[in-house]
C-alpha cells in the first residue's frame, strides 16, 4: 500500500549524495583516479586511465542526484528502505576517501575505497530485479556504474601505494600487475552480469578499459588485455538483449 509520509532516511539520502556532491566538485574536485589527477600522477600505474575516462563519474553523480530525488518520493518509501542506509554508509566512505587520496594518505585510501565497493556491491543485490524501466536506469545504473569506476579506481589505489612504498619491482613485473587488474576487471564484469543481473556494470568496465588502452598505448600487453577487458565488457553488457520481452505475431 502506498504511503503519504516521506522516509527520514530519504531526506538523509538527499543530504548525504548532496555532501558526496559539494565534497568532490566543490572543495577538492576528486573520485577521481584518472590520468588528470594529480595523485594518480605523481605515482603513475599500468592501469590509470585517460583523462576521459572520468567523464563516467559525471553520468554517475548525476544518476545520483536522480536516484536521491526518485527514492524520496512518498509512493517509494517502501521501495528501496533496504538499502537506504547501505547508501549512506557509501557516501560516508566517498567523502571520507576523497580526503585520504588527496592527502596522499594511500594505504588509509585503499582500505577506504575497498569498503566503498562493499557497499556498492552490497546494494547491487537488493535492485537486480527492479520491476520498471526507471527504476532499473536510477538503481541498477547508478549502482552499477559507480561499482565499475570505484572497483577500477580501488585496483589503482592498490598500484598506486605499491609504488608509493618504492618497492623493488621491474617494470615488466609492474605491468604484470596491470594486466592482472584488467584481467580481474574483466571477469567481475560477467560475474556481476549474470550472478546480480546488472549489465551497466559491464558496460561501465568497457569504457574504462578503453581509456586504459588509450592511456597506455605504447605498451603492448596492457593494450591487448585492455582491448580484450572492453570486449568482454560491451559482449557481456549487451547480453541484457536476452532480457527483453519477446512478441508474438499472428
Amino acid at each position: 500500500m502506498a504511503t503519504n509520509k516521506v522516509s527520514p532516511l530519504a531526506i538523509v539520502v538527499i543530504v548525504a549524495t548532496a555532501a558526496v556532491l559539494v565534497l568532490n566538485y566543490g572543495v577538492v574536485g576528486m573520485l577521481n583516479a584518472s590520468a588528470t589527477n594529480p595523485i594518480a600522477a605523481q605515482f603513475p600505474t599500468p592501469i590509470t586511465p585517460a583523462g576521459y575516462s572520468a567523464s563516467l563519474l559525471t553520468i554517475v553523480y548525476l544518476l545520483s542526484i536522480a536516484f536521491a530525488v526518485y527514492q524520496a518520493l512518498p509512493t517509494k518509501a517502501a521501495s528501496f528502505a533496504g538499502i537506504r542506509i547501505t547508501y549512506i554508509l557509501a557516501c560516508i566512505l566517498n567523502c571520507l576517501w576523497v580526503i585520504a587520496w588527496h592527502r596522499s594518505m594511500l594505504l588509509l585510501s585503499a582500505f577506504l575505497i575497498v569498503g566503498l565497493l562493499g557497499t556498492l556491491i552490497a546494494m547491487l543485490g537488493p535492485v537486480k530485479n527492479v520491476q520498471t524501466a526507471t527504476e532499473a536506469l536510477l538503481a541498477k545504473g547508478t549502482f552499477g556504474l559507480y561499482a565499475a569506476w570505484v572497483l577500477v579506481m580501488a585496483l589503482v589505489n592498490v598500484l598506486a601505494l605499491i609504488r608509493s612504498q618504492e618497492v623493488s619491482m621491474s617494470d615488466g613485473a609492474f605491468q604484470t600487475l596491470g594486466v592482472i587488474c584488467l584481467l580481474i576487471a574483466g571477469a567481475s564484469a560477467v560475474l556481476v552480469r549474470w550472478k546480480l543481473n546488472n549489465y551497466f556494470f559491464p558496460l561501465a568496465i568497457a569504457w574504462i578499459a578503453a581509456a586504459v588502452g588509450v592511456r597506455q598505448s605504447g605498451e603492448t600487453a596492457l593494450v591487448v588485455v585492455a582491448a580484450v577487458t572492453m570486449i568482454t565488457g560491451l559482449v557481456t553488457a549487451a547480453t541484457f538483449i536476452l532480457t527483453l520481452p519477446t512478441r508474438t505475431y499472428t
